[in-house]
Formats: C-alpha cells, structure tokens, sequence
C-alpha cells in the first residue's frame, strides 16, 4: 500500500512523504514489507544487490488432535531479535499500524482496505 500511495501523483506529495516516513518508522510494518519482498522476490536484496537482514516464516505443529485426527498449525514469523510470532499477530498489527498512520498522516486508507474490520484487543508487538 506505501508504494501505491507514494506513486499516487493525485495525492500531494507532502501527504505521500509523510506516509512513507511513518511507514519506515514501524517495526511491523518493515516485518510485512521484508515478507512480502521475499515472497515476491525468493530472496530479499537490497537496491544494491546485497542481501539484508529478513523476518523468517516457518511452519509448526501446534496441536495434533489423536481422536479426530486432524491436526492444526500456524504460521511462526522469527524477528530479527531472534523472537518468534505467528503471522496472524503479525497481520494484526499491520493493520492497526495502517489504522494509526492513517490517523497521523491524515491520508485515510480506501474503505475496500478495512471495511466490517475489527482489531483484536491483544498484542505482541
């Protein structure tokens, strides 16, 4: 979405730099970005070609059920602090972040983004 809206030539260019400031000063925000670059991409390199530091997403088994057989997992993201976190708080945050900077940098987020969206009201990051 931060790339959508710093090329936006309809929005002034005041408006997209602060949202690019704002985005680059969040840590779930840069998780996301590392993810879906690496995802797009099979490796993250910068714009120089070297490679740089990326959250890591791994796949665990959290609770196999005997009775039923089946068998659920989540999504584990490590942070480069070496902390682990499933996707779905990573997400979760995302979008509170979104919520916040659209607040702060007043460019209010299309309604296809968030709308009937509700945050949970517990966090990790």
């Amino acid at each position: 979405m931060k790339d959508w809206i710093q090329n936006d030539q309809v929005l002034p260019e005041a408006l997209r730099d602060a949202v690019v400031r704002d985005v680059h000063a969040s840590r779930v925000l840069l998780v996301c970005r590392s993810i879906a670059n690496a995802a797009k991409h099979l490796t993250l390199t910068g714009r120089k070609g070297r490679k740089v530091k990326a959250a890591q997403v791994e796949t665990f088994i959290i609770n196999p059920n005997l009775e039923d057989g089946s068998v659920s997992w989540d999504y584990m993201v490590k942070l480069e602090d070496g902390t682990w976190v499933t996707a779905y708080e990573i997400g979760v945050e995302a979008m509170r972040e979104w919520e916040r900077s659209s607040r702060t940098t007043g460019c209010r987020p299309c309604h296809l983004c968030t709308e009937n969206w509700s945050a949970p009201r517990w966090s990790h990051l």
